[in-house]
C-alpha cells in the first residue's frame, strides 16, 4: 500500500492477457461485457481522484474584511458564496472548471481560474495543494480597471511539471496590465491617505488652536482676575497712604499749631521781659537824676553808697558765683552756700548802715538789693524758661526721632511685605506653569497611547481621547480655579485680619499721642503757672519746679517706654501671626500639591496598569493560540511520522541513497525496499534554484518526500 496525501491506493502488480479465440462465437458478447467492464472501473476511478486544494490568504489594502465576499463558481454555476475571511481553503473536484471570484464593495474584484483536468492516470495519485495570497486595492477614480474583469491569474494541469500550476503564458501576457494598474491604484491610495492625514492634520491642529485659545482665554481670565486682584491691593493700598498722609498732615497741623503757641509765649514773654526792663531803665534813669541833684549835698551819702553798691555788687557776684556752683553741688552744699551768702550780705548791710549812719545809705542799700533781686529774679526766670526750652526741645526731638522710625519701619514693613507677596505670587506662578505643563505632557502622553491602541478606529479614537482630554483639562482648570479662589480668600482674610491689626495699632498710638498731647498740654499749664507764682516766691518755685520738671521728664520717659515696648510688642505679635498664616499658607499650599500630584500620579499608574494587563492579556492569548497552534502540528506529525514508522516497522525494510551531478543539475535519488517492493525517490535542484520531489517518477510534495524517506 502506498500513502499519496491522504489517499491510498493500491497498484496493479500483474497484467494479465485473455485470448478470445477460445471462446468461439460468444468472443464477441465477452469482449463487449469487458469494454464496459473497462468503462466502468475508469469511470469510478476517475469518480475516486482526490479533490485539489487550493488555500491562501485574504485581506485588504488598507481596510477590513467587513462585507467582503468569496465567490466560488464550477462550470459557470455559482456553488459557494462565503464572507470573507483571513485565510481560505477550499476542496475542488477534479475535471472541472473552477473561477474563485474575491470582491467587496468599492474595491477592485479578482478572479482566479482554476481548471482541474487532468490526465485520470495522474489524477488518481492527487496534486499538491496551491497556496497563493490575494490582495485588493480600493478602487479609484480616474483608473481603469476593466483589465480585472480577466482572470488575474489561471492554474491548470503542466504536463512538464506533472502537477497543477500557474499558465505562464497567460501569466506573462496580463502580468505587466496588473502591476501597472496596481500601481496606479497604490498611488491614489496614498495621495488619498496623504489628503486623509492632512485632513487629520489639519483637524488635529484646528483642536490644539481651539485648545490654546481655551487655555489662552483662561489664562486671560485668569490675567484679569490678578490684575483686578492687584488693582483692588492698589486702590487699598492708596487708601491706607492717603489715611496715612492725613493721619501725618493733622500730626503736622497739631505740630505746627503747638510751636505757634509756644512762639505765642515766648513773645509774650519776652515783650513781659523787655517792658520790665523800659519801666527798670526808666526808673534808673530817674534815680539817677535825682541822685546828680543831690549830688552836692550828699557827697558823703553818695560815696557811701557807691562803697556800699559796690560791696552789695561783690556780694551779688559771689552770690552768683556760688549758685552757678550750687547747681553742680548736692543740695546740702546748696543751702549752706546760700546761708553763707545771706550772712555776708547781712553783715555788709550792718557795716554799711554803721558807716554810713543815714538814711539814705539805707535806702541806696535797700534799693541795690532791690535790683540785685530783681536781675537775680530775672536771671532765674531766663534760666527756667531755657530749661523749658531744653526739655521741650528734646521732648520734640524724640518724638520726631520715634515718628522717623515709625515711618522707617513701616516703609520697611510694607516693602517686606509687597516683596514676599510678589515671591509668593511668583513661586506659585512657577509651580502653577509647571503642573499645568505636567498636565499638558502627560494628557498628550494619553491621547498618543490611545490613538496607538485603536490605530484600526483612528478617527473615534482621536474624537474620544479629544473629549477625554478636554473633559480633564476643564476638570483640572476648574481645580485650579478652586485652589486659586481659595488661595485668594485665604490671602484676603489674611490681608483683612493684618488691615485690622494695623489699625488697631495705629488707633492705640494715637490714643497714646493723645494721651501725651494731653499731658504735654497739662505739664505746660502746669510749668506757666509755676512760672508765674516763681515770680512772686523764686526760691520755693525754683525747688518747686525742679521737682517737677524732674516728676515730668520721668513721666514722659516711663510713658515713652511704655509706649515703646508695647509698639515693639504688638509689632512682634503682628509679625508673629503673618509668619504663622505664612507658614499655614504654604503648608497648605504644599498639602493640595502633594494631594494633587499623588492624584496624578495614582491615575497614571492605574492606566499604565490596565493598559499593561491588556496587553498581557493579548499576549497571553497570541502565544496560547500559537502554543495550541504548534502543539497540534507536533501532534499531528508525530502522529504521521508513528504510522510511518509503522508501516516500515511491520515489514523488511532497507534503504539506499546515491548522488548524481549532472551540468546543470544535481539528483538525489533515495531507494527504498519494503517487503520486496522497491520505490525509487528523487530530489531534482537545478542549478538556476529549482528544487523538485518525485516518488515514482511522479511529482510530489517536500514534506511527503521528507516524511517517507527519513
Amino acid at each position: 500500500m502506498i500513502t499519496v496525501g491522504l489517499y491510498k491506493i493500491k497498484p496493479l502488480r500483474n497484467q494479465t492477457y485473455i485470448n478470445f479465440a477460445k471462446f468461439g462465437p460468444s468472443a464477441i458478447f465477452i469482449k463487449a461485457l469487458l469494454l464496459l467492464t473497462t468503462l466502468f472501473f475508469v469511470v469510478y476511478c476517475h469518480a475516486q481522484a482526490p479533490p485539489y486544494i487550493v488555500h491562501g490568504k485574504f485581506n485588504i489594502e488598507k481596510g477590513n474584511l467587513d462585507d467582503s465576499k468569496i465567490i466560488v463558481k464550477k462550470n459557470g454555476q455559482q456553488i459557494k458564496n462565503i464572507s470573507g475571511q483571513k485565510s481560505f481553503e477550499f476542496e475542488l473536484d477534479i475535471g472541472y472548471k473552477y473561477e474563485l471570484i474575491f470582491q467587496k464593495q468599492g474595491y477592485v474584484t479578482k478572479r482566479i481560474e482554476v481548471n482541474t483536468n487532468a490526465p485520470a492516470e495522474r489524477a488518481e495519485y492527487g496534486f499538491q495543494p496551491f497556496e497563493f495570497q490575494v490582495r485588493l486595492f480600493k478602487q479609484m477614480e480616474g483608473v481603469n480597471t476593466i483589465v480585472f474583469n480577466q482572470p488575474v491569474a489561471k492554474l491548470g494541469y503542466n504536463s512538464e511539471l506533472d502537477d497543477i500550476d500557474y499558465d505562464t503564458d497567460y501569466t506573462k501576457s496580463v502580468l505587466t496590465q496588473f502591476q501597472e494598474i496596481e500601481e496606479q491604484l497604490k498611488e491614489k491610495m496614498e495621495q488619498e491617505e496623504e489628503e486623509q492625514n492632512r485632513a487629520e492634520a489639519e483637524a488635529e491642529a484646528k483642536r490644539k488652536a481651539e485648545e490654546e485659545a481655551g487655555k489662552k482665554a483662561e489664562a486671560e481670565a485668569l490675567a484679569a482676575a490678578e490684575a483686578a486682584k492687584k488693582k483692588a491691593e492698589a486702590e487699598a493700598e492708596a487708601k491706607r497712604k492717603a489715611e496715612e498722609e492725613a493721619r501725618k498732615k493733622a500730626e503736622a497741623e497739631a505740630e505746627a499749631k503747638r510751636k505757634a503757641e509756644e512762639e505765642a509765649s515766648k513773645k509774650a514773654e519776652a515783650e513781659v521781659e523787655a517792658k520790665r526792663k523800659t519801666e527798670e531803665e526808666a526808673k534808673r534813669k530817674a534815680e539817677a537824676e535825682a541822685n546828680a541833684a543831690e549830688k552836692a549835698k550828699q557827697q558823703t551819702e553818695a560815696e557811701a553808697r557807691k562803697k556800699a553798691e559796690a560791696e552789695v555788687k561783690a556780694i551779688e557776684e559771689a552770690r552768683k558765683k556760688a549758685e552757678a556752683e550750687t547747681n553742680k553741688q548736692a543740695t546740702a552744699e546748696a543751702k549752706a552756700q546760700a546761708q553763707a551768702d545771706e550772712e555776708a550780705r547781712k553783715r555788709a548791710e550792718a557795716d554799711a548802715s554803721a558807716e554810713a549812719k543815714r538814711l539814705a545809705v539805707q535806702q541806696a542799700e535797700e534799693e541795690a538789693r532791690r535790683k540785685a533781686e530783681a536781675k537775680a529774679s530775672a536771671e532765674e526766670q531766663k534760666k527756667a524758661a531755657a530749661a523749658v526750652k531744653a526739655e521741650e526741645d528734646a521732648r520734640t526731638k524724640a518724638e520726631a526721632q520715634a515718628k522717623l522710625e515709625e515711618e522707617a519701619r513701616k516703609k520697611a514693613e510694607a516693602k517686606a511685605e509687597g516683596d514676599a507677596r510678589k515671591e509668593s505670587e511668583a513661586q506659585a506662578k512657577l509651580e502653577e506653569e509647571a503642573r499645568k505643563k505636567a498636565e499638558a505632557k502627560l494628557v498628550e502622553e494619553e491621547r498618543k497611547k490611545a490613538a496607538m491602541q485603536a490605530l484600526t478606529e483612528k478617527k473615534a479614537a482621536n474624537e474620544a481621547a479629544a473629549a477625554a482630554s478636554e473633559e480633564e483639562r476643564k476638570r483640572k482648570n476648574a481645580e485650579a480655579k478652586i485652589a486659586l479662589e481659595e488661595r485668594r480668600k485665604a490671602e484676603e482674610q489674611a490681608k483683612v485680619e493684618a488691615e485690622a491689626k494695623k489699625k488697631a495699632a495705629a488707633q492705640a498710638l494715637a490714643e497714646k499721642r493723645a494721651a501725651e498731647e494731653l499731658s504735654a498740654k497739662a505739664a505746660e499749664e502746669d510749668r506757666k503757672r509755676k512760672l508765674a507764682k516763681a515770680q512772686a516766691e523764686l526760691e520755693a518755685k525754683r525747688a518747686a519746679e525742679a521737682q517737677a520738671a524732674a516728676e515730668a521728664k520721668a513721666k514722659r520717659k516711663a510713658q515713652g517706654a511704655a509706649a515703646a515696648e508695647e509698639i515693639r510688642r504688638q509689632r512682634a505679635e503682628a509679625e508673629a501671626e503673618e509668619r504663622r498664616k505664612a507658614e499655614e499658607k504654604a503648608q497648605l499650599h504644599s498639602e493640595m500639591e502633594k494631594k494633587h500630584q499623588a492624584s496624578m500620579e495614582e491615575e497614571a499608574r492605574k492606566k499604565a496598569e490596565l493598559f499593561a494587563q491588556a496587553e498581557q492579556r493579548q499576549r497571553d492569548k497570541e502565544k496560547a493560540r500559537e502554543e495550541y497552534a504548534e502543539r497540534k502540528r507536533k501532534e499531528l506529525e508525530r502522529l504521521r511520522r508513528q504510522n510511518f514508522r509503522k508501516e516500515l516497522t511491520s515489514s523488511e525494510y532497507d534503504r539506499t541513497e546515491e548522488f548524481l551531478e549532472f551540468p546543470n543539475k544535481k539528483i538525489t535519488k533515495i531507494t527504498i525496499t519494503q517487503n520486496q517492493t522497491q520505490t525509487v525517490y528523487k530530489k531534482v535542484e537545478h542549478r538556476w534554484g529549482g528544487v523538485f520531489y518525485f516518488k515514482s517518477e511522479v511529482s510530489i510534495a517536500r514534506s511527503v518526500f521528507d516524511l517517507e524517506t527519513k
